[in-house]
């Protein structure tokens, strides 16, 4: 099988946002819950600042962006400005060769409930990792079987072995 010519550093970059205090401690997704719409995903999304719930995200479904509603105009104002300067813009900005100039609070959202996926793995003792031709917004699990594999050296072993560039999410991500 042929793999994909990583970007240059790009496994760096993985490591440099999923590590990056900026990118993934500030502002994070509680309560997420989802279905599939007549033009794609609906969901229904709290949106959390240090940990206490600042707006709610919403998606129809039907086409078009995501709905931003918070508490006051300045948290509104915050998150979109936070959104903006977040790195992973850079990283798509990089990977994809043009400029994000609209909806960029939706593009971290994104990346934003995948971190909250990560985690939720991580903390269940799932093996976890990405590779340089993912985005910042996609991993990937292993399975032993019909189980998912575990977080053990074994899995370590194997991923090193058979995966270029692997970045093993469970020892950057912290859960």
């Amino acid at each position: 099988m042929n793999q994909p010519a990583p970007t240059p550093f790009a496994r760096e970059r993985i490591v440099a946002i999923l590590s990056d205090p900026k990118a993934v401690s500030a502002y994070s997704v509680g309560t997420y819950k989802s279905c599939m719409g007549s033009d794609g995903e609906a969901f229904d999304a709290t949106l959390r600042l240090d940990g206490k719930v600042v707006g709610h995200v919403y998606q129809s479904g039907n086409g078009g962006c995501n709905e931003y509603h918070f508490k006051s105009r300045e948290q509104n104002d915050a998150f979109m400005a936070w959104a903006k300067a977040h790195p992973v813009i850079e990283w798509y900005e990089a990977n994809w060769g043009f400029k994000i100039t609209t909806e960029q609070e939706d593009t971290v959202f994104g990346f934003l409930v995948t971190l909250r996926d990560i985690r939720k793995r991580i903390k269940k003792g799932t093996f976890v990792y990405a590779t340089p031709d993912m985005g910042p917004d996609e991993f990937g699990t292993a399975k032993v079987g019909r189980k998912v594999a575990p977080f053990n050296a074994n899995c370590i072993l194997w991923a090193e072995k058979s995966i270029a560039e692997v970045v093993i999410l469970n020892t950057v991500v912290a859960a």
